[in-house]
Order: structure tokens, then C-alpha cells, then sequence
């Protein structure tokens, strides 16, 4: 599992959390960091298996994927993801050199490459969460044809 660096508590409350996913810890170091002092609970891990048991326990709002993992990886670790927390968005963090990812190229889901800054980071995460309570508001409306 992903070893934390020590921080100090955030300024303003947790939000979501978000989990980092990817066969490099060393990698998703700095997405880690920048996500915690934007004052977001994050988790992360290297081992599929564990996506099972951070998923039963953790709020999940957003789910960030490295570009070390294969397709099929990706797409196994949104689906264990989804168990608990249907619909939950993923976006694929890329190499500085986005254009030798093969997951650039085949993805459809939002990217986010080194090279665009930890605020444009921070930007995707709150883009991906305020998308996802739109949709969760709308499927809670009620029917407005059966009110009448």
C-alpha cells in the first residue's frame, strides 16, 4: 500500500476522497501531495486486490488512474470501484510526454498530464466530483408527472 508523507492537517475541511491507483508509488507521490494540501482525503495503492477493501471503507468520489496500468487494469480497477459507489468518475494521470502513452490514445475518460500543473490537477478532481453530484441530484428528482 502507498506510504503517506506526514503532513499537517488541512486549513478547511476533507472533501471526497480520492483514489490513486498505479503500479508506481513514487509516481503517484506528487498527485498524492498536491490532492492532500487542496484538502482532499486521498488513498492510494499499487495492489488491485486492495481496491476492494479501500472501496468498502472510503467515501470514493473520484478515481485516478497512472498510465503504468494496462487497459484492462484500469478498467478492473473502476469496475471493483463501482461495487460501492456506482458511477463513480475516473480520469488517467499521463507521463510528461503524453503522445507515448498508449492509454492517451484509447482512453475516453479525462487525462491529466504532469506538464498542465497541480492546479489544473485540482481543477479535474472538483470538474469530476461537482459532475457527479449534477447526475446523482437529477436521478434523487422526483417526477414531477406524478405530482399533479
Amino acid at each position: 500500500m502507498f506510504t503517506p508523507v506526514p503532513q499537517l492537517l488541512p486549513e478547511k475541511p476533507l472533501l471526497k476522497c480520492v483514489l490513486l491507483f498505479g503500479h508506481d508509488d513514487e509516481l503517484l507521490r506528487t498527485p498524492w501531495l498536491v490532492l492532500q494540501r487542496a484538502g482532499y482525503r486521498v488513498v492510494g495503492t499499487t495492489n488491485i486486490e486492495e481496491i476492494d477493501l479501500i472501496s468498502a471503507v472510503e467515501p470514493i468520489g473520484v478515481v485516478l488512474l497512472c498510465y503504468t496500468l494496462s487497459l484492462e487494469e484500469q478498467e478492473a480497477a473502476v469496475t471493483e470501484v463501482q461495487r460501492y459507489h456506482p458511477n463513480v468518475p475516473s480520469a488517467r494521470l499521463l507521463p510528461l510526454e503524453p503522445s507515448t502513452c498508449k492509454c492517451a490514445a484509447s482512453s475516453q475518460s479525462m487525462t491529466h498530464s504532469a506538464l498542465q500543473g497541480a492546479g489544473a490537477l485540482v481543477r479535474l478532481v472538483n470538474q469530476l466530483l461537482a459532475a457527479r453530484a449534477v447526475t446523482k441530484g437529477l436521478s434523487r428528482r422526483p417526477d414531477r408527472r406524478r405530482m399533479h
